[in-house]
């Protein structure tokens, strides 16, 4: 699919269930838990996000928002156990479980990861030849997808690859269908263990293209279970 204009914003995006200290204390009291209440059910888009990015051996590449550390642990595993894969997240009860459960693989010493907010990020500039974001920007109120967007483009390489996954707008018949019911559901979902859905569809193609980023590859798929449409998208600067 080729996305490489802006399209008609028809409908307007679900305001944000949770503001950013909220959705830190909710995050860090699921830590142990997210994965098998939501973790398991991004495994299908990330593994073929993990795919269509395609990292390479000795690449320096960033996890922004690795949760437990189920992409982390296979980004490692790409870029090769001598190399450092770096990591960032704010919830400091992610980090605590992604460390443990890389220790648990002798990974630990492979990673540098660190408690940080997306719209300060504490790297240099064209430092990254891949960035990775998987389910973060669509948690994010519409101002703070663009400032995050405008921090990941200044921390990726002139020539870097920019892999993202996240809930979308987009897509006809059986998806918009179950994207509307999970919108009208969005403020009405119900806490599990703690845990209540945070994520909604947004816009994602368009802001990427406002943020000055190439689509160079775009597939459309959903998470286990259901058929809400799930954008993964390679983008370059």
């Amino acid at each position: 699919m080729k996305i490489n204009s802006i399209v008609p914003q028809v409908e307007s995006v679900k305001k944000i269930t949770f503001d950013e200290n909220s959705a830190r204390k909710k995050f860090d009291s699921v830590a142990k838990y997210y994965f098998w209440i939501m973790g398991a059910l991004e495994i299908k888009p990330n593994n073929i996000a993990l795919k269509m990015i395609n990292i390479k051996k000795g690449e320096k590449v960033l996890d922004l928002a690795f949760g437990t550390g189920w992409v982390l642990e296979r980004i490692v595993q790409l870029v090769g156990t001598e190399n450092i894969t770096y990591g960032l997240d704010y919830s400091a009860g992610m980090k605590k479980v992604a460390l443990n459960n890389l220790k648990k693989k002798g990974l630990d010493t492979s990673v540098e990861l660190v408690t940080a907010n997306v719209k300060q990020m504490p790297y240099g500039d064209n430092n990254f030849d891949v960035i990775y974001v998987s389910f973060l920007l669509d948690l994010l109120s519409e101002e703070d997808i663009s400032k995050a967007l405008s921090e990941i483009k200044r921390v990726l390489k002139p020539d870097g690859r920019f892999m993202v996954v996240s809930m979308t707008k987009n897509g006809t018949g059986i998806y918009r269908v179950a994207r509307r019911l999970y919108e009208w559901m969005y403020y009405k979902w119900p806490t599990i263990l703690g845990y209540r859905t945070s994520c909604r569809p947004i816009y994602i193609e368009n802001d990427l293209l406002r943020a000055g980023f190439k689509i160079n590859d775009y597939c459309l798929t959903s998470i286990v279970g259901f058929m809400f449409p799930i954008a993964i998208i390679k983008a370059g600067k």
